[in-house]
């Protein structure tokens, strides 16, 4: 019974993971296939069976929202997403004006 659930979620996440990698083209144009970290509470039991998964950090999750929580105290982070959205606001339509 656990070594079905095991090779089950094994399974599952190398699956999911193919069809990822393949949407995204690498295995077929040459490129490097992406790098897949993983994180939370089994992943280091997942990964020993895992083709895909080369890293397991158990704190990528908070440092994530170390870093969110850094940025919005300090204010630079909403400034940062304020300027990636006009960003992509001018690629978008390059041929309005914003007045903002």
């Amino acid at each position: 019974m656990q070594s079905g659930l095991y090779h089950g979620f094994v399974g599952l996440v190398d699956g999911v993971l193919r069809k990822m990698i393949e949407e995204v083209g690498a295995a077929t144009d040459g490129r490097r296939a992406p790098r897949v970290i993983a994180t939370g509470g089994l992943a280091s039991l997942i990964a020993t069976g895992s083709e895909f998964i080369e890293l397991v950090d158990d704190t990528l999750t908070l440092e994530g929202l170390r870093l969110v929580s850094r940025a919005n105290s300090t204010g630079f982070g909403l400034e940062l997403v304020a300027k990636r959205r006009l960003f992509r606001e001018k690629q978008a339509f390059p041929e309005q004006r914003r007045l903002f």
